[in-house]
């Protein structure tokens, strides 16, 4: 139960770590694919017909769309990801310390207020901290076996 539960955990951490790396990596995946299996099938119709004439630029035309395929992934891990996590991060970071410091602020005043507005009630531990000494019930029991020995 325990290495399901954790094993579960580290699933749900990886996952919502690298979602959008696997879901890129995934479509590219899906869509290099079907390039090849609707090229694949193109050439079987292209056979079928007896056409050779637009063999060649049917590969030209695969490799054209992999490759853009294959650039359009690139960009987005390393240009378009990159520029919005960095264009996110700044004003969130920006806006939690504001409202930190927004929540510090009012607080204090909170509490000036309220130390202001009531006058301080007596301490009712008060007496005990003006004893010479606190004494248990065990050491007034050792006092009182003392005194009748």
């Amino acid at each position: 139960m325990i290495k399901q539960a954790l094993r579960l955990a580290i699933m749900a951490g990886v996952w919502k770590r690298y979602k959008a790396t696997i879901v890129s990596i995934l479509l590219l995946l899906t869509f290099l694919l079907m390039l090849s299996i609707v090229h694949g099938e193109f050439l079987d119709y292209s056979q079928s017909i007896g056409s050779k004439r637009s063999v060649g630029l049917s590969f030209i035309v695969k490799w054209l769309l992999g490759c853009s395929g294959l650039g359009v992934f690139f960009l987005y891990h390393f240009y378009w990801r990159s520029w919005s996590d960095k264009k996110s991060a700044k004003p969130e970071k920006n806006r939690v310390q504001s409202e930190t410091k927004k929540d510090k602020v009012a607080a204090a005043l909170k509490a000036n207020a309220a130390a202001e507005a009531e006058p301080a009630a007596p301490d009712p531990f008060q007496s005990l901290r003006d004893k010479p000494s606190l004494r248990s019930r065990g050491d007034i029991a050792l006092e009182q076996s003392k005194n009748q020995n």
